[in-house]
Formats: structure tokens, C-alpha cells, sequence
């Protein structure tokens, strides 16, 4: 017959997975890393167009950066 699919439950039976496979235990760890990144918005270019200003933010401290190069 047919392939077997393995079912299992999760959050107190509510939760009814067929055929997902477990996940790795390294997994929360290989992701955790790119949950502290921030964000960034672009506020307009350089007068000469060659470069740009991007706000972030630091805790409740608004910031202004000049980037003045790709990767900068």
C-alpha cells in the first residue's frame, strides 16, 4: 500500500502534524541570530547623489547615518 505518514501532536493535542518532519534541535539557535537585527529607513541622497541618509534607532534614541559607500 501506500507510504506510512507519520503523524504527531503538539500544544496539548490542538496541534495535528502529518507527514512534517521533527526539527533540528539547532535549529532555534542557527535562527536566533537574525532575530536581533534593526531596521533601517532611508531618508533621502547626498546632495550629489553619490551617497545616502538612513535613520535608525538605538533604544529610544533616533539616529541619522551618512553612508557614504555600499556596505558602509
Amino acid at each position: 500500500m501506500g507510504q506510512e505518514v507519520e503523524t504527531r501532536t503538539l500544544n496539548g493535542g490542538n496541534l495535528i502534524l502529518e507527514g512534517i518532519p521533527p526539527l533540528s534541535q539547532t535549529l532555534p539557535d542557527e535562527l536566533r541570530r537574525y532575530q536581533n537585527s534593526r531596521y533601517a529607513f532611508l531618508q533621502d541622497w547626498s546632495r550629489d547623489g553619490q551617497s545616502l541618509y538612513i535613520e535608525t534607532r538605538f533604544g529610544d534614541v533616533p539616529q541619522l547615518h551618512h553612508i557614504q559607500q555600499p556596505g558602509g
